[in-house]
C-alpha cells in the first residue's frame, strides 16, 4: 500500500507538521524516500510470495495456473503503484539530493514490466513441456551454439 494521495496533498499545499508550521521541502523528500522504501518492501514481499507459492510442482496444472495468475496480478498491481510513486518522486525535480532507493525502484519496475509480458498461460505451457520431457538439455544447446560460432 502506498500513500501517493497523501504525497499529492503535502506537495500541493505544503504539509503542516505537528507544531503547526509548514514543513520544509526536506520533509517532503523524507516522505518520498519512505514511499520508495515502502514500494521496494512491497516488491520484495510479492517476490517472496512468488518463490513460496508459484513454483510448486505438487499442484494440479489448473490450480497452478490459478496461482500464477494471482501472482501476476499482484505484480501488476505493484507495478501500477510503483509507477505512481516514481511519478511523484520525480515531480520533486532534480534538486541537489537524490531520493534514496529510486534507482532500485526504477530497476524493479522495469524487471516487473518485462516479466509481465510473459503470461501465466505461457509459463504453464512451458511447465507442462518440462513435465512431458519436451526439453533441450542445456549442454546440448550450449554445444550447438558453440558449433555455430565456430562455423
Amino acid at each position: 500500500m502506498t500513500a501517493v494521495s497523501l504525497f499529492d496533498v503535502l506537495a500541493r499545499r505544503g504539509s503542516v507538521g505537528a507544531a503547526g508550521a509548514n514543513a520544509a521541502p526536506a520533509d517532503l523528500i523524507a516522505f518520498a524516500e519512505k514511499l520508495v522504501a515502502g514500494s521496494l518492501a512491497d516488491f520484495a514481499r510479492v517476490r517472496d510470495y512468488e518463490e513460496q507459492f508459484a513454483w510448486s510442482a505438487r499442484r494440479e496444472p489448473q490450480e497452478d495456473l490459478e496461482v500464477m495468475r494471482t501472482v501476476a496480478g499482484l505484480y501488476a498491481d505493484w507495478a501500477d503503484e510503483a509507477a505512481q510513486v516514481i511519478k511523484r518522486v520525480e515531480s520533486l525535480g532534480g534538486g541537489s539530493r537524490r531520493i534514496a532507493g529510486i534507482e532500485e525502484l526504477h530497476d524493479a519496475l522495469g524487471r516487473t514490466r518485462a516479466r509481465l509480458t510473459v503470461t501465466p498461460e505461457q509459463i504453464a505451457n512451458a511447465k507442462e513441456q518440462v513435465r512431458q520431457g519436451r526439453v533441450v538439455p542445456a549442454k546440448e544447446l550450449r554445444d550447438e551454439l558453440h558449433a555455430r560460432l565456430r562455423a
